[in-house]
């Protein structure tokens, strides 16, 4: 393997099959030290950018505050005393900010802004950071610019633009290998001078990691297939790096230096930031061994043998990983409110119950390639219930306004959990308020995220054709039994008529059933439509409050299952399905 420079002066990574292999390089084969003349301050003065995109200095600190507030332990990837100190001081002379990679944050902060004029200008201020990025900086491979489309594919993503996000996120995760991120840099040290000192060394480390969980966050919400394996990197985990000292000005940034979220820095982060990492591999293994598209040419016993096995052993390392969180990243429903429920704590518990929604949906009945399992129903109400219960706080405590997109993708997850696990031929769901309070939530959500937007409209449709088709069917009855309804058995083929288009992509999953999905019944994956069976009767859960007001009662009522605190169940696995605190 070796790092060869480009036309342009980046030095890109060639491993051992490459046509520039070192031994018969058609480069020079000496040491090689990257110029990087197109990527530096210099090339943004040389285009005008500073005079020709003026931006306040005082909409910029905004933009910088919110971002680094509420969004930033979902950007791992950038580390941001780095940033800050290469922005204002240039005390890294261009390695770690550029002006893309500026207007591409801080059009993500301005979106979480509650003022709607503020917002209209991270708009203006997304096409900026995207022209720059797509017409001027694509051949010219750098750290700032895989950093840039990242964030340009999350602002995408939470406008519901998946097909331009996903396009975006695969330019990020492929220059990133372009760079040779895949390869731990103490191994490139001797040929790359710009890996100067351990800050370096660990910044690399966590670009890389913050792809890789990028990459299964962005697969797992959208049901394609992974681009970054495990297999295929050597980094090391990266470590805490310093913080700003407590008496720091932040440069201005005065909700940096008033909020406590401000001072959470490295040493806080850096342990959630390595649960998303474990959680990472995790999906990355669901993704790859219970949902790969071609498991469907395996023989149909071999094929739900195969996935019953494979439920079980994830079940177990999500549970093992649950119970191994440190103290102060577990959460539970009796936190009481004046206990902030930081973002980074939220977006780690947000994935783990969207992952196990995701792993167990399929097994609540029998269907195409999947044989019920015992305890997926309760698992999926279980997370439900606690996503919901996790939203809750942190709308009570911050609002919804400014949080991750990831509150949207959970959201809808929960919604889906709920559709799969209840009887579509009774009445209840008319009175689920864990539906009412999801549709809450994804409208104020959508004040920042356009997603929600549509997820919001979806959901409701979703509920009215389910409602009118329970009231035609008791109305049916109603008359054929003389008016005395008589509950019949639950054999017939479930509810359909909302079928009408799709949310989020699954189709890399598709094993070959035609028609659209719906986006919030997200059919099995290869299931049979003719089979396809969303839940069982009625749901023993007692409604989440949908308000925000304080309540003696726990963040969410308990299933009448539980006994005395365990909430167990067949499988035994207790921290797999709700967040309980460990004694």
């Amino acid at each position: 393997m070796s790092l060869q420079p480009s036309p342009q002066g980046s030095l890109l990574f060639h491993g051992p099959t490459s046509m520039y292999h070192k031994d018969v390089s058609l480069h020079n084969t000496q040491k090689t030290t990257s110029t990087e003349p197109h990527v530096g301050p210099k090339l943004w003065q040389s285009l005008g950018v500073p005079q020709n995109v003026h931006i306040e200095d005082g909409l910029v600190n905004k933009a910088l505050s919110l971002f680094f507030l509420y969004q930033y332990p979902q950007f791992m990837f950038i580390y941001r005393e780095a940033f800050l100190e290469d922005y204002y001081e240039n005390a890294h002379q261009g390695k770690y900010w550029s002006y893309p990679l500026l207007y591409a944050v801080c059009a993500l902060g301005l979106r979480a802004s509650p003022d709607a004029k503020i917002q209209e200008k991270g708009d203006a201020v997304y096409r900026i950071a995207e022209n720059i990025i797509l017409l001027k900086a694509l051949d010219s491979p750098h750290v700032t610019v895989v950093q840039s489309l990242l964030c340009l594919a999350f602002y995408e993503l939470g406008a519901g633009n998946h097909s331009k996000g996903w396009v975006l996120a695969g330019m990020a995760f492929r220059m990133g290998q372009d760079l040779g991120f895949q390869q731990d840099p103490q191994f490139l040290v001797s040929q790359d001078s710009t890996i100067a000192s351990h800050q370096d060394l660990v910044i690399r480390r966590r670009v890389y990691y913050g792809l890789y969980v990028s990459d299964k966050i962005i697969s797992l919400y959208l049901g394609r297939p992974v681009m970054l394996y495990e297999e295929e990197a050597a980094v090391d985990l990266p470590e805490a790096l310093p913080d700003f000292p407590p008496l720091h000005d932040w440069y201005g940034l005065n909700e940096l230096t008033e909020s406590e979220l401000g001072h959470l820095g490295g040493t806080v982060l850096m342990p959630s930031f390595e649960g998303l990492i474990e959680l990472s591999k995790i999906a990355e293994e669901m993704l790859f061994k219970v949902f790969s598209t071609k498991m469907v040419k395996k023989p149909q016993r071999d094929l739900v043998l195969s996935r019953s096995s494979r439920l079980e052993e994830l079940s177990v390392r999500l549970g093992r990983w649950h119970a191994n969180l440190p103290n102060h990243l577990k959460w539970n429903q009796w936190n009481t409110t004046s206990e902030s429920l930081k973002p980074h704590v939220l977006i780690l518990h947000l994935l783990y119950h969207s992952i196990l929604i995701s792993l167990n949906r399929h097994f609540v009945r029998p269907t195409s390639g999947f044989a019920a399992n015992a305890g997926s129903k309760e698992t999926c109400i279980a997370s439900a219930d606690t996503i919901i219960a996790l939203i809750r706080q942190f709308r009570f405590q911050q609002g919804l306004g400014h949080s991750p997109v990831l509150v949207v993708y959970s959201a809808v997850m929960a919604s889906s959990a709920i559709f799969f696990t209840q009887d579509p031929t009774t009445p209840t769901m008319e009175k689920d308020r864990r539906l009412s309070f999801i549709l809450k939530a994804l409208e104020e959500c959508s004040q920042t995220h356009n997603l929600a937007k549509e997820a919001c409209i979806k959901l409701q449709a979703n509920i009215d054709a389910r409602n009118t088709a329970i009231a035609e069917k008791l109305a049916l009855e109603t008359t054929t039994s003389a008016g005395v309804f008589q509950q019949p058995e639950y054999t017939e083929a479930p509810f359909m008529g909302w079928v009408d288009g799709t949310m989020f992509d699954l189709g890399a999953f598709d094993l070959g059933v035609s028609g659209s999905l719906d986006p919030m019944a997200f059919r099995g994956i290869g299931a049979d439509p003719s089979q396809w069976l969303l839940g069982s009767i009625g749901s023993t859960t007692e409604p989440a409050l949908v308000d925000g007001s304080l309540s003696n009662e726990p963040w969410i009522d308990f299933p009448s299952t539980m006994n005395n605190g365990d909430y167990s169940t067949t499988h035994g696995y207790g921290p797999q399905h709700r967040d309980t605190t460990e004694q």
